[in-house]
């Protein structure tokens, strides 16, 4: 009899070891499958997750990396336009003859401004930048701060760098003159529209 008894309790622990397991496992299971649930996400959950994501960046005005790419380039590309507009300048003379002044701005300056900005410099030449006199003369555009105003229009603070045949050789600048351009895009093309003049700051 105490054997048998013996054998009815060890099966009966038996039992409830087997038992016990198969609720762990099931447990273990049904928690492996809950943390899984968000992976397996429909493709239309992924795009409102998606479409979330962008629309917050929108409200916050953050720009993708492709706009980031294409505002760097635009950026890139109104440097050099003003750098090639900026080493014109001294090729038009100012106090030539109306006529030759007319021709000079539009041989030097046709290429990089809007044909608006070119016929009102044809018509008032002093109203253009230019070269005044034989010494010093304009030399570059050193550009101090770029403003974007939209994706097709730019304003940039510079100053039209002025030298003689000293600061060719030693550096610096004889004279600065503050101006304020505005570029727009047009057709595809970054062209000048607007330059402001300031005060002309002499050295010394």
């Amino acid at each position: 009899m105490k054997g048998s008894k013996k054998i009815f309790v060890l099966c009966a622990i038996f039992v409830a070891i087997v038992s016990c397991t198969a609720l762990l496992i099931k447990a273990i299971a049904a928690d492996a499958e809950s943390k899984k649930a968000p992976i397996d996400a429909s493709l239309e959950q992924v795009d409102e997750i998606k479409d979330g994501s962008r629309f917050i960046c929108e409200a916050v005005n953050v720009p993708s990396s492709d706009a980031r790419e294409d505002i760097i380039q635009d950026e890139l590309e109104v440097k050099l336009l003003l750098d090639a507009f900026g080493k014109n300048l001294q090729k038009v003379f100012l106090l030539a003859p109306e006529d030759v002044v007319a021709a000079s701005i539009e041989e030097n300056y046709g290429d990089y401004v809007t044909p608006e900005l070119l016929q009102k410099w044809q018509a008032d030449p002093q109203s253009a930048p230019g070269r005044l006199v034989s010494s010093p003369w304009p030399d570059r555009i050193d550009i101090l701060s770029i403003e974007m105003l939209d994706e097709n229009q730019y304003l940039v603070y510079g100053e039209i760098i002025e030298v003689t045949s000293v600061e060719l050789e030693k550096g610096g600048a004889a004279a600065k003159w503050p101006v304020t351009i505005t570029v727009r895009k047009v057709d595809g093309r970054w062209l000048i529209s607007d330059v402001t003049l300031g005060e002309y700051l002499e050295r010394g």
